[in-house]
């Protein structure tokens, strides 16, 4: 029986928001192929979530309303399916997917899935809040725990941001309210960000150079580790980083096709929000971009977006963070947002703790420390520090052979070279990926204000992280294939 659910979980679950978010977007328009098959479970993961909500706050019977509202989503998806629109934006078909980059993009989730199946227990068991608590949350939402409970101390339901949560919830409402049900969904959540990595590198390079990135990501285990656990962090990037692709197309179609900038415009600012409904660190994302979208305006008056159209751009998702908002302040009037911190270390302010961090995230310290010692080696130490090592930016994500790699492909190109390629990255597009990556990541580790051993990367600033590692494997595709093999295996 467990067999014969976790089958219909594992694939009905990703078929039925992909058929309810793609038969949307589809009509929508503006989109490529691609484009559309890698957001469509954005927009099925937020449907699907949003009818939870629904549900959960009306205080309406589950088995009952739930399936009603399920069967009115698929019923309207599939009449959306059926139909074509008579004008407006072009409407994309499956005959215009490529099979070969759906089996690509749909492989990292089976991979996923197979790994989930390998973990007797996720590693990380003294901080299992920060994982199992999304879980209970869940359940919250299920009406199986009270909304007064409080994780860890001083955790409540507001410490995080909904979405991941929610859609979890649905998904064990429909196979079970089990852990593993849960493990399933947010094995699917998490692995969706791996289109949105491959729509950035294309846009950027090419094709290839973006299937290149997509057939290594499932095989970094610094992404792995991000993916594995039941947090949102990798659904938030994934949102964040499709935001960043529309923003860039829009950016770069203002001044000669509006109407499609504007469209693009929009789908980048819905992203977003759902991106912060799914951790609140893609707030300062989304920040570093409206920074390059005034600056691109200063500079270029044609490229200037109007007050009219941001406002309508922001509609959506600032209702739907209204939404929330709203309902958290009169649920948790007396204690909520004051017991709801989710970076309860910010009381603890450290003047240095930004520039320590910065070292941390990139240097292993922790090993640096165990190596370093005076004393007899501790082995619980040592383990620690290199546990460490795939914390660490250079040698967990980048690893120290593809950094090398990208030293020596600097140093072979010259310094003219270098500043020639340099400012092909000032054009709308590319300085947008620049904005997202410098103020993005500033924002994002000053958000933390205490010192962290093991470094901020993957708390924190994991958007950028796989932006900056997908650009380096992008520069690796261009590599002669022998020199690819020898830095990606060693």
């Amino acid at each position: 029986m467990n067999t014969l659910r976790f089958v219909a979980a594992a694939l009905g679950l990703p078929a039925l928001t992909w058929f309810i978010g793609g038969g949307l977007l589809r009509r929508m328009g503006a989109l490529d192929a691609e484009e559309w098959f890698v957001a469509s479970p954005g927009i099925g993961i937020a449907l699907l979530a949003g009818s939870q909500f629904v549900l959960f706050v009306s205080g309406a019977h589950a088995a009952f309303f739930g399936v009603l509202a399920l069967g009115a989503m698929v019923a309207l998806s599939s009449w959306l399916w059926r139909t074509r629109a008579r004008e407006g934006p072009h409407v994309v078909t499956l005959s215009e997917l490529s099979p070969a980059f759906a089996a690509l993009a749909s492989a990292p989730y089976v991979h996923l899935l197979l790994i989930q199946a390998l973990l007797p227990i996720y590693y990380g068991a003294g901080w299992s809040f920060d994982w199992w608590m999304h879980f209970d949350e869940a359940l919250v939402f299920l009406g199986d725990k009270p909304v007064t409970t409080v994780w860890a101390g001083h955790y409540s339901l507001l410490s995080r941001t909904p979405l991941f949560n929610l859609y979890g919830a649905f998904a064990m409402s429909l196979f079970g309210h089990e852990f593993w049900i849960f493990q399933v969904a947010s094995t699917f959540m998490n692995s969706c960000v791996c289109g949105a990595m491959y729509l950035v590198v294309r846009d950027r390079f090419d094709r290839r150079a973006g299937a290149f990135a997509l057939a290594l990501f499932p095989l970094n285990v610094w992404m792995l580790h991000g993916q594995w656990f039941t947090w949102p962090k990798m659904l938030a990037a994934y949102f964040g980083i499709l935001g960043l692709h529309f923003y860039a197309k829009s950016s770069t179609l203002r001044s000669a096709d509006s109407a499609r900038s504007s469209r693009h415009l929009r789908f980048s600012a819905l992203f977003l929000g759902l991106g912060i409904l799914a951790h609140p660190v893609v707030a300062v994302y989304a920040f570093a971009l409206l920074v390059h979208a005034r600056w691109l305006g200063w500079r270029d008056a044609a490229r200037r977006i109007s007050l009219s159209e941001a406002a309508r751009a922001a509609g959506v998702p600032v209702a739907l963070l209204f939404v929330w908002g709203i309902w958290g302040v009169s649920t948790f009037w007396s204690s909520g947002f004051s017991a709801s911190n989710p970076l309860p270390e910010v009381s603890s302010s450290d003047p240095l703790a930004f520039f320590y961090n910065v070292v941390a995230s990139v240097i292993p310290l922790e090993l640096v420390s165990a190596l370093s010692s005076r004393s007899a080696l501790d082995p619980k130490h040592f383990y620690r520090g290199l546990v460490d090592l795939y914390f660490s930016l250079f040698t967990g994500c980048l690893t120290i052979s593809l950094s090398l790699f990208l030293v020596s492909r600097v140093r072979k190109l010259g310094v003219r070279a270098v500043r020639q390629n340099a400012t092909a990255w000032l054009e709308p597009a590319n300085s947008s990926v620049v904005a997202f990556l410098l103020i993005g990541t500033s924002g994002a580790m000053a958000l933390h204000t205490a010192p962290h051993i093991h470094g901020t990367a993957h708390d924190v600033w994991f958007p950028s992280v796989i932006v900056l590692t997908a650009m380096a494997w992008a520069v690796l595709a261009g590599a002669p294939e022998r020199l690819r093999k020898i830095v990606w295996c060693s």
